[in-house]
């Protein structure tokens, strides 16, 4: 979407990822490998899973839950109280703001240790709202798309 154009119909809660194989990046694999450059070599489950283990930084892992979902995961978990807390915390910053609020929430090590602890509850941080107005549907759960519970 471009800055200052109005959101199209089309492009309502829709997410997309685009990768791009740069001309180096096919010469290298063709030279250490032997992949020659089709379509069939690219565009594969094994490289699917290369792309989604690169794209992980900006796709987060884990499932999305509603704020009371995600919350009641975080609770039912092994870690300490204090934990417990920061995550629920983290994760209202998030909810009320976007991911770059937490900036002003905690260090940059820190937010992703908290980070870290969410993808090991499989809970992604960006959790689904309840409002009748962004969810006239009610939907409390969405399996990740982009992970397809896989782990990596």
């Amino acid at each position: 979407m471009a800055k200052d154009l109005p959101v199209r119909e089309v492009e309502i809660n829709l997410c997309r990822q685009e990768v791009q194989c740069h001309a180096a990046r096919i010469k290298y694999m063709k030279r250490e490998y032997g992949l020659v450059r089709d379509w069939e070599n690219w565009v594969t489950p094994e490289m699917e899973a290369e792309y989604l283990t690169t794209a992980e930084p900006v796709f987060l892992s884990g499932d999305f839950y509603s704020m009371d979902g995600a919350v009641d995961i975080i609770q039912a978990s092994g870690l300490t109280p204090c934990h417990k807390k920061r995550l629920t915390d983290m994760l209202a910053v998030i909810q009320s703001g976007t991911m770059d609020a937490l900036k002003g929430y905690a260090s940059r090590n820190t937010v992703l240790k908290y980070l870290t602890m969410l993808k090991d509850l499989n809970v992604n941080p960006l959790t689904i709202k309840t409002d009748f107005e962004s969810n006239p549907c009610g939907i409390t759960y969405i399996a990740n798309p982009f992970f397809k519970g896989n782990r990596i």
